[in-house]
């Protein structure tokens, strides 16, 4: 005899099985983004972060400590900014990104797991090339200011009255173009200079931090609207537990700085 099971029977069963969010958690697809030379393939295929080279590669690796807390395929796909943002706020599909800032236009547009960690943005030039600026209204006398395409900073100094501002799609191009002298400026977090300096070739010492601060925000992972409030908060208690158990401090020391 053939017993018919109905649907919501099964519904049933699978909710009391899997913890809520979780039955389809593996069906999101992470995004990152300008993470150029601060990466590397592992002997498994893996995206990794490379040690010491600031915060992508330390956000690459808190995302996967994070991911085998949730049981998450380590799998990123990297991606230009202004794609994956708008792809985020699309809504179309399960997305979830990293680094972003948190500003009001954005708020309701995603749903925020974090911070992953704490920047401050300086406006950096050629050592060799002094501005010699002091304040943020100094920086609009300059000949260039190469900024990343679709980046909150763009729009900050946009919406101030700068007319000097070069985008551009990485950070990688926009230190090349200062070594030149094709951009007098380019405005980057502390944690990050470092590594992009490194991966565009250039020397530690080729760039002066002009002391001009641009910006002071927090970075998060995010999601896309559709992707459920319980699994979000999920998310953030695993990221909450790395701090908690001391690996976050961890990481920090193995690839912030």
């Amino acid at each position: 005899m053939i017993k018919i099971v109905s649907l919501s029977f099964v519904i049933l069963m699978l909710q009391i099985i899997f913890p809520p969010g979780t039955l389809f958690a593996s069906g999101i697809t992470f995004l990152t983004h300008s993470i150029e030379e601060r990466k590397f393939i592992d002997e498994n295929g893996e995206l990794r972060g490379k040690k010491h080279a600031g915060k992508r590669s330390f956000n690459i690796e808190l995302i996967r400590e994070m991911m085998i807390i949730m049981n998450h395929p380590l799998k990123f796909k990297v991606v230009p900014f202004m794609r994956a943002e708008k792809l985020i706020v699309a809504n179309k599909k399960p997305y979830g990104l990293f680094n972003i800032g948190r500003r009001p236009y954005r708020e309701d547009k995603m749903k925020w797991v974090g911070p992953l960690q704490q920047d401050k943005i300086y406006f950096y030039e050629n050592k060799k090339r002094p501005t010699g600026i002091k304040t943020l209204e100094d920086a609009k006398k300059v000949k260039q200011i190469c900024l990343i395409m679709g980046s909150f900073h763009y729009k900050l100094l946009a919406k101030k009255g700068f007319t000097n501002l070069h985008l551009n799609t990485n950070y990688k191009n926009c230190f090349q173009m200062l070594a030149k002298g094709r951009v007098a400026l380019t405005a980057i977090s502390q944690h990050s200079v470092k590594g992009v300096l490194k991966g565009a070739g250039l020397p530690l010492d080729s760039v002066r931090n002009t002391s001009v601060l641009l910006d002071e925000t927090k970075g998060y992972l995010v999601f896309s609207n559709m992707v459920s409030d319980s699994l979000v908060e999920r998310w953030q208690m695993a990221l909450d537990q790395l701090k908690e158990s001391g690996r976050y401090d961890e990481l920090v020391e193995e690839y912030l700085y």
